[in-house]
């Protein structure tokens, strides 16, 4: 009998690559309190997730890998929800509008 457990998780790599970018890219810019929360929801999705497909009949060891595979799309969901909603330019620690000027100054 043959586990695709490995090919199930391939799969989601994609939303993985997501979370660490955006993530690293808000925590980057100032923005660490939504990483913070971010990470927690991360936590409490793969607990809770896994606390529901566990009690679903036939599910058995594969509500270990679809509850990591759930996790990983909700938190690249929330990642690019923050990301594209602009919120963290708020927080970033640097002028966006005063480095872009210095950069338009610096290239002419």
């Amino acid at each position: 009998m043959k586990y695709y457990s490995r090919e199930l998780s391939a799969c989601f790599y994609v939303p993985l690559g997501f979370i660490h970018t955006t993530r690293g890219l808000l925590n980057g810019a100032g923005d660490v309190g939504f990483a913070f929360l971010n990470g927690l929801a991360e936590v409490v999705g793969r607990i809770g997730f896994a606390a529901i497909l566990v009690n679903i009949p036939g599910v058995g060891m594969w509500a270990v890998w679809t509850t990591t595979c759930l996790t990983w799309v909700l938190t690249a969901v929330m990642c690019l929800i923050r990301y594209k909603g602009g919120k963290w330019r708020k927080k970033c620690l640097v002028d966006i509008e005063a480095a872009e000027t210095e950069v338009i100054h610096a290239e002419q």
